[in-house]
């Protein structure tokens, strides 16, 4: 529909008016079906909570508990159904829950004391995903060096790792001690194989910001060295 001008070549008042209220409408419909998206994102959500509670809560308690829950993993990683590992559930309930997890066993989880419910039970069928994606990559190296069934690497280990990454050139004991801080998630001082995943990218960080420094001390120390060329140069033809 063309536009209706004035005798003033500009657009009449009614015309302007009903294209502000058609702007309003489409507003209120853009903002309508921004909600309506966000309900159906909402829903998927609870019908996929429902799904994994109606398949794995045996004991109807409306979460999982420790062996439902290994349950529910094993399903997720048919190669290894019967093979997770407590390290493992550890890490999972600690990324699915906010508050830090004491582990001395299963403790009140293995009990049922305590569950994994409703959105933490998102949250755990997500990371695990996220961790599956990269089991293949690091499981040789992690299960070589973590061979006493504990399914931990401790500081010792995951230096010998870490010299592994590093073409078995000595590595520095802060850098453990970094890497340690940030993927000891489940037990201080020890790194499950999930948290294989954080130490290595943590170990690379490092690498990474050393590289960068060495490149910036270079280009200084060049920086530098042509400045002292530059007034020598000056002094010299100043001088003749």
């Amino acid at each position: 529909t063309p536009l209706c001008f004035g005798n003033n070549g500009r657009i009449g008042t009614q015309k302007r008016a009903n294209m502000a209220a058609v702007a309003a409408v489409m507003a209120q419909r853009r903002i309508a079906e921004k909600r309506l998206e966000k309900q159906r994102e909402k829903d998927d959500k609870k019908v996929f909570v429902q799904q994994i509670l109606k398949k794995y809560d045996t004991s109807k308690s409306g979460g999982l508990k420790w062996e439902e829950l290994k349950g529910f993993l094993g399903e997720l990683h048919p190669q290894r159904m019967t093979n997770i590992t407590d390290a493992e559930v550890m890490w999972v309930i600690q990324m699915a829950t906010p508050q830090k997890e004491s582990f001395p066993a299963a403790g009140d989880w293995e009990t049922g004391l305590k569950q994994l419910e409703g959105p933490a039970l998102e949250v755990a069928a997500k990371e695990w995903l996220q961790y599956l994606r990269n089991y293949d990559e690091i499981s040789e190296v992690f299960d070589r060096h973590s061979n006493d069934g504990s399914g931990f690497l401790d500081k010792t280990k995951l230096k010998a790792v870490l010299m592994e990454l590093n073409e078995g050139q000595e590595i520095l004991d802060s850098d453990v001690d970094k890497v340690m801080s940030v993927a000891s998630i489940v037990s201080e001082g020890q790194v499950s194989k999930p948290g294989f995943v954080k130490a290595i990218s943590a170990w690379y960080s490092i690498e990474d910001e050393r590289e960068a420094g060495k490149n910036m001390h270079m280009y200084v120390h060049t920086y530098n060295t042509h400045v002292h060329v530059c007034i020598y140069i000056c002094i010299f033809l100043c001088t003749y």
